[in-house]
């Protein structure tokens, strides 16, 4: 993604995937992550993930950890810290892709009751 490469990005995500971005967009399939991709590198947006815990088994792992995402504008670069979860599933080919993917700051309400 901070190579500004959509259709590699995209290739990251299952086809039916859900994202949900930390401005609270959310994103479904790869098709549409790979048009996020496409805005976000007009800005010159970059995302640092720093994972903190990953968990599997044969067919699906978790992943959570910290998130910066930074975009340049014309006023200077802004950024944005939070926290996010992956859920990845393994493809019938033996590959890995990210089925689920929620980034929050935090600020914004809670999307469901858990």
């Amino acid at each position: 993604m901070n190579a500004d490469d959509a259709r590699r990005a995209a290739g990251l995500y299952t086809p039916d995937a859900l994202a949900m971005m930390c401005d609270g967009t959310l994103v479904r399939g790869a098709p549409a992550v790979a048009e996020r991709i496409t805005a976000r590198a007009e800005g010159h947006a970059t995302v640092t993930l720093s994972p903190r815990r990953f968990s599997s088994s044969a067919l699906v792992a978790s992943e959570t950890g910290t998130f910066v995402e930074t975009l340049t504008g014309l006023d200077g670069p802004a950024s944005v810290e939070g926290v996010y979860v992956t859920i990845y599933a393994r493809q019938p080919g033996g590959d890995w892709r990210i089925a689920l993917e929620v980034r929050t700051t935090g600020h914004a309400p809670a999307l469901a009751v858990w």
